[in-house]
């Protein structure tokens, strides 16, 4: 309900600054608020799901769990956030990429299709990969106090030193 309400919150303050720039016809402002906005909120989802993550872990090896462990990214909130911004500019390049991709093949039908598929199927694995990474870095930031760059070189190790099994299961 804690995560609830604080998206809420997060989602009905950002609506009403877009509300004020399209009332007082600030297309350009409505437009960068947008982006903000939805880059402050997606940070914020993946912190808030982290720390969630970081709460069943915590369960799991039977440790004390309370409701303020939703907020427990707050502890190491400079690494994490970096990584959830580096995350959202990188789906909005994906996004624009993939679009000028599609926008710019003048193929034929079936080669469209074919061309498609594979690039759906690579982003598919390449992405799964990425999010495994990320949320391995993330839980060794919060659990294991660790540096950012040495979470990600554990985490990076750790997935490749089995990838098959990884990515099968």
């Amino acid at each position: 309900a804690l995560l609830f309400l604080t998206l809420l919150g997060l989602f009905v303050i950002f609506q009403a600054l877009l509300l004020v720039c399209d009332f007082l016809q600030l297309y350009h402002l409505s437009m960068a608020c947008q982006f903000i906005a939805g880059g402050f909120v997606a940070v914020f989802r993946l912190l808030l799901s982290i720390s969630l993550i970081f709460l069943a872990l915590q369960h799991a090896r039977n440790q004390p769990v309370n409701s303020t462990m939703v907020f427990e990214f707050r502890k190491n909130w400079k690494p994490l956030a970096l990584i959830g911004v580096m995350l959202y500019f990188f789906n909005v390049l994906v996004l624009s990429g993939s679009d000028l991709i599609s926008a710019s093949l003048h193929l034929n039908g079936k080669i469209w299709v074919i061309v498609s598929l594979l690039e759906s199927i690579f982003l598919v694995f390449f992405l799964t990969y990425l999010m495994l990474l990320i949320t391995m870095t993330m839980l060794l930031i919060l659990d294991k106090k660790m540096a950012l760059k040495a979470g990600f070189k554990r985490a990076f190790i750790a997935i490749n030193q089995h990838w098959l099994k990884n990515i099968a299961g």
